[in-house]
């Protein structure tokens, strides 16, 4: 399993006004953080390899010092990313985003205007993608057809699940050949789990989120340890509640250990703090 988000945020203070940016394929100016965040995660989802945004707030005759604005920078930059990895409920987004982006670098510039009373910091995003724009765009066409034949109308969320996970079980395999190999990036994706049919567990998780949730069942990705390292699977609702199932593990075989199972049954996965709250 695989998940770096490297922030290289370095300072350049201008004395002046600092122009607005105006390329980028994300460019985004203002305060509102939710609409920042919504461009970004727009030109993420489009798989763009360079992002840029600025945010601009006043002063409001507080002293100007690089360290203070080097603190609102982390701020805005860590409420902005936690907007654009947030579970939306779009299959595309959410956890299927989060755990196909790679490295990530940002660099921010800092300028300020007083004749304005003006801060603005402009932020250039560098993100590395587990896939290519194209083959999200082969998932899209091909998770397309596959949905017609997973929830066809009058099949209950049960019955969807079965056969997704039935789908995924059968259809990949473990990518042993490139396990020691973390410059192959293609074994961390949906892509290659469904195209290639091998992939790591990072693979059958994201292919599973994103199946489901294209089926109108809501699927989360959770990481974690088990069998002594790190691992992920996911949780599923069925019925207002959360079940475990762990593809994986259950992968090329029909007698299932860890489907649809609760807390109590899944003691051999311990999962990362963050998953462990009631939410």
């Amino acid at each position: 399993m695989k998940k770096l988000l490297s922030i290289a945020l370095s300072l350049l203070l201008v004395l002046g006004a600092l122009p607005l940016c105006a390329s980028g394929a994300a460019a985004e100016t203002g305060s509102d953080l939710s609409a920042i965040a919504a461009q970004v995660r727009g030109a993420m989802v489009a798989r763009e390899p360079e992002i840029v945004f600025t945010y601009s707030h006043p002063l409001g005759g507080a002293d100007f010092s690089a360290s203070d604005e080097t603190g609102t920078a982390y701020v805005v930059l860590d409420e902005v990313m936690r907007m654009v990895n947030e579970h939306t409920g779009v299959p595309d987004e959410g956890d299927y985003l989060y755990w196909q982006t790679g490295d990530t670098q940002t660099i921010m510039s800092c300028g300020y205007d007083p004749a304005t009373d003006v801060v603005e910091l402009e932020f250039e995003m560098t993100v590395e993608y587990y896939s290519t724009a194209a083959q999200e765009a082969a998932v899209d066409e091909k998770v397309a057809e596959l949905v017609k034949d997973f929830a066809p109308e009058g099949r209950s969320d049960e019955e969807i699940v079965s056969e997704v996970y039935d789908f995924v079980t059968s259809n990949v395999e473990y990518d042993y050949e490139h396990l020691d190999d973390d410059s192959y990036l293609p074994q961390y994706s949906a892509y290659a789990a469904l195209f290639d049919g091998t992939a790591v567990c990072q693979g059958y998780s994201n292919l599973l989120y994103r199946l489901l949730l294209e089926c109108g069942v809501d699927c989360r990705v959770v990481t974690g340890v088990g069998g002594g390292g790190d691992h992920a699977w996911n949780i599923v609702e069925l019925n207002g509640l959360y079940y475990n199932v762990d593809a994986t593990w259950d992968s090329g075989t029909t007698e299932y250990k860890y489907y649809l199972k609760s807390d109590a049954d899944f003691d051999d996965h311990a999962p990362d703090p963050e998953f462990t709250t009631d939410e």
